[in-house]
């Protein structure tokens, strides 16, 4: 199972530096367009469509690696105050929650690209066909999905509540 796990956070991790490449490429398209907007009075024509396409990237492909990290906002107001085994078990049923999430928004995202592909829809500026960047969609959700089934099998314990109220401030 450790290998089974080691692969997907590999996974989770490529995607994560691939989105993180991607937020490189908006910034560039962004100061881009406002450049050639403001400066040269001549708009960038693709400039929206791109980043678009770049934003979808970012966050679908960023989704398993901001899960494997916990780098996604949590509120811990009910489940600070359960018992250490109660905990475990709602971390269980919280991530098939999250894996029953992930598998229809996989099963959707590829059923949406089929569509673009057997349309032929294309994207009306850049004039590319959609389920190009659809792909993104379907990549990033299924490393959810991997990586959320592989949260499953790690196991959680509780991270030690440092409030202020309980520091005794």
């Amino acid at each position: 199972m450790g290998r089974f796990i080691s692969i997907i956070h590999s996974i989770s991790k490529l995607f994560g530096y691939i989105s993180a490449i991607f937020v490189l490429f908006a910034v560039v398209i962004i100061v881009i367009s406002v450049f050639m907007r403001r400066v040269l009075n001549s708009p960038l024509i693709f400039g929206e469509d791109l980043s678009s396409y770049i934003l979808l990237g970012m966050v679908f492909l960023g989704l398993a690696y901001t899960m494997m990290t916990e780098g996604h906002v949590r509120v811990d107001l009910v489940i600070s105050k359960v018992s250490e085994k109660t905990y475990v078990i709602l971390e269980k049923v919280f991530n098939i929650l999250g894996a029953l999430y992930a598998l229809i928004l996989f099963v959707g995202s590829f059923l949406l690209i089929r569509h673009f592909y057997m349309k032929h829809t294309i994207s009306p500026v850049l004039e590319v066909p959609l389920y190009i960047p659809g792909i993104l969609l379907v990549l990033g959700s299924f490393a959810l999905l991997l990586q959320m089934v592989a949260q499953l099998f790690i196991s959680k314990k509780r991270i030690p509540d440092i409030s202020s109220e309980s520091l005794g401030l």
